[in-house]
């Protein structure tokens, strides 16, 4: 497939190459915008003040940053291995929940989380990949079948009340004190 590949590039000229890795730079990066709003809306309930970014000088355009000024570990502490071991860095979450973004994922400044903080995220985020999934299959099942609305109605309303529980137990747990008393 290489030689294929291989053989198929050698036979184009320079402005074809040339247009053709533009429009797969702007397209990664299309992609990249639209997977950073997913991330940022599937943590907001967590972590209120989540911004990204794509690309920098310093990261390259593959990779998509994440900030929270509120959630990074004082500088005083960034250090300590007994507070850090406490909690959990966003990236290695992200990563660990959606595999195919390992490498692409950076917080430039630190963005952690407690374990309770986490958990509540990988929940919310695995609500939306399977809610996303449930919704494409229904699409495509739609075309094949009529009649079955109430039901998909009465789904996504099951998910979407899941969700809710979850995200209302995270608050409630917030409102208790349980924060972890080293984030700003």
């Amino acid at each position: 497939m290489c030689c294929k590949r291989n053989r198929r590039v050698k036979n184009k000229n320079i402005n074809e190459l040339a247009k053709e890795y533009d429009e797969l730079c702007e397209k990664a990066r299309s992609c990249a915008e639209e997977i950073g709003r997913w991330i940022v809306d599937a943590c907001k309930p967590v972590i209120k003040d989540i911004k990204y970014s794509v690309g920098s000088i310093e990261y390259g355009t593959e990779t998509i940053s994440f900030y929270s000024k509120k959630r990074n570990v004082v500088e005083a502490f960034a250090s300590d291995d007994t507070v850090r071991k406490n909690l959990v860095d966003f990236e290695k979450l992200i990563e660990t929940i959606i595999p195919a973004l390992e490498g692409h994922i950076e917080a430039p400044y630190g963005i952690f989380l407690t374990q309770g903080e986490a958990d509540t995220i990988s929940a919310l985020i695995t609500a939306k990949i399977v809610e996303k999934n449930i919704s494409q299959r229904m699409k495509k099942s739609i075309g094949r079948t009529a009649g079955n609305k109430p039901k998909q109605e009465q789904a996504k309303t099951e998910r979407t009340e899941k969700a809710k529980k979850i995200t209302f137990i995270y608050k409630k747990e917030s409102k208790n004190g349980n924060k972890n008393k080293y984030l700003r």
